[in-house]
C-alpha cells in the first residue's frame, strides 16, 4: 500500500507540475510584445518551472553530503524560480477570473437593461385604450367612410366624399364622422400595440439569448459567498480583494506542490543514506580479482587506505585493498531474527544489530540503505508487517533460527 500510495503521490505531482509549467508558460507567453519574445518568455518560465520541481531533492541530497556551498547555491535558486512561478501563477488565476467575473457581469448589466426596456413596453402596451385587432378596426374605419349620406331619399354620396374626411360637418354627416373618429382612434391604438408587440416580442428573444449566455447568474459565485461568510464576521468586504486572495491561494497549493510534491513522496531517497554518511559507497570488484575468503563468493573493497612500504621509508604511497565477506541479510535473519507475537523492533534496532553481528563474525555490512530494501524484502516474503514504523512480532537476540 506505501509504494502504491506513493506512486499516485508522483503521478499526482506529476499532473500538477505539468499544470504549473502551462499556466506560467500562457501567462508568460502574454507578456511578449512580439510571437518570438512571447515564445522565449514562455520557454524560460516553462525550464524554471520544472527546475523548481527537482531543486529541493538536489538541495537535500548536497546538504546530507556536507556540501553546504552548493546546497546555499540552489536555495537561492530554488527561491528565485519559487518566486518567478508563483507570480506567474497569481497572474495567470487573477487574469482569468478576472476576465469571468467581467465577461459575466457585462451580461447582467445587457439583461437589466433589456429587462428594464422590457417591462416599460409592456406597461404603455397595458395602457392603450381597448381596441380591435389592427386589420378589423382597418376594415371597419375604411366601412365607415364608405357609409352612404342620404338628403330625404336621395343619395348625396359617402360620408368621406360629402364630408371632405370629415372637415365640412352637417346634419347628415355629423353622427358619421363621429363614429369615425373613435375609429381613427382605435386603429391608431391597434397600430401601437402591433409596434409595441413586435418591438416585445423581439426583446423577449434578447432576453431568452442573453440567459442562455449565462446571464441573470451571480457573476462569481464563490466570491459572493465568501463575502456573505466575511460579512458575518468584519462587514462587508470588496469582491476584486476576495478574487485576489482566492487568485493568491490557488498559486500557492500549485507551486507548493510542484516544488515539494516530489520531495514529500521520496523521489530521491535512494541519495539520502548516501548523502548522511558524507561519501560515497566503496566500489565494488570482481569477484575474481580477489581470493575467495571462507567460501564466500562476493567480495567488495571495505576501506580504501594509504598504505607505505615500510614505517619511515620514503617510498610513494599505494593503494592497498582488503577485501572481507559480507554479510547478507537471509544469513542474518537466520542467525539473530525470531518471532515472538509481543515483540517489535524498528528499522534503526534491527539495522544497529545487523552491524553488531557483522562486526562480532569479521565481516562487511551491507549500507543502509542496501539492508534496508533486503530486509523489507524478506519481510514481505515472510508477511512481516510494519506500522508507523515498527515491524511487528519480530524479536531479535541468539534464539533465532538457525
Amino acid at each position: 500500500m506505501g509504494a502504491l500510495a506513493q506512486g499516485v503521490g508522483v503521478l499526482a505531482t506529476l499532473a500538477v507540475i505539468a499544470i504549473s509549467a502551462s499556466m506560467n508558460f500562457e501567462f508568460a507567453y502574454g507578456l511578449g510584445t512580439t510571437p518570438r519574445s512571447a515564445w522565449i518568455l514562455g520557454a524560460l518560465s516553462v525550464a524554471g518551472d520544472l527546475l523548481k520541481a527537482v531543486l529541493p531533492i538536489l538541495i537535500a541530497a548536497a546538504w546530507g553530503a556536507k556540501a553546504y556551498g552548493r546546497a546555499a547555491f540552489g536555495s537561492v535558486l530554488f527561491a528565485l524560480t519559487l518566486l518567478i512561478a508563483f507570480a506567474s501563477a497569481v497572474g495567470f488565476g487573477a487574469e482569468n477570473r478576472g476576465a469571468r467575473a467581467v465577461s459575466r457581469e457585462g451580461l447582467n448589466a445587457s439583461l437589466q437593461s433589456v429587462e428594464k426596456d422590457l417591462g416599460e413596453l409592456e406597461e404603455r402596451r397595458k395602457r392603450l385604450a381597448p381596441h380591435r385587432p389592427l386589420a378589423e378596426a382597418e376594415a371597419a374605419l375604411r366601412a365607415a367612410w364608405d357609409a352612404p349620406v342620404m338628403d330625404g331619399t336621395r343619395l348625396r354620396g359617402t360620408l368621406q366624399k360629402v364630408s371632405r374626411e370629415c372637415t365640412r360637418l352637417d346634419a347628415g354627416s355629423k353622427d358619421g364622422c363621429e363614429a369615425v373618429a373613435r375609429l381613427r382612434q382605435e386603429v391608431a391604438s391597434a397600430a401601437e400595440a402591433a409596434r409595441l408587440d413586435a418591438r416585445i416580442e423581439m426583446l423577449k428573444r434578447e432576453q431568452r439569448t442573453l440567459r442562455a449566455e449565462g446571464a441573470g447568474q451571480d457573476a462569481d459565485p464563490q466570491v459572493s459567498a465568501i463575502r456573505r461568510l466575511v460579512a458575518r464576521v468584519r462587514g462587508d468586504v470588496d469582491a476584486g480583494f476576495v478574487r485576489s486572495a482566492l487568485a493568491l491561494v490557488l498559486a500557492c497549493m500549485v507551486e507548493a506542490v510542484s516544488a515539494f510534491g516530489l520531495y514529500a513522496c521520496g523521489v530521491g531517497h535512494a541519495l539520502r543514506p548516501l548523502a548522511a554518511a558524507g561519501a560515497v559507497p566503496p566500489p565494488r570488484v570482481p569477484a575474481a580479482a580477489v581470493p575467495v575468503v571462507a567460501g564466500v563468493v562476493e567480495a567488495v573493497v571495505v576501506e580504501p587506505r594509504r598504505a607505505f612500504a615500510s614505517a619511515g621509508a620514503a617510498a610513494a604511497p599505494v593503494l592497498a585493498l582488503e577485501a572481507r565477506a559480507v554479510l547478507a541479510v537471509d544469513e542474518y535473519c537466520l542467525a539473530r531474527v525470531g518471532f515472538a507475537a509481543e515483540s517489535a523492533v524498528t528499522m534503526g534496532e534491527v539495522f544497529n544489530d545487523y552491524g553488531a553481528e557483522a562486526r562480532r563474525l569479521g565481516m562487511a555490512g551491507l549500507a543502509h540503505g542496501e539492508f534496508r530494501d533486503g530486509w523489507n524484502k524478506v519481510c514481505r516474503d515472510l508477511g512481516v508487517g510494519a506500522v508507523a514504523g515498527q515491524y511487528l512480532g519480530v524479536k531479535l537476540g541468539d534464539q533465532g533460527h538457525g
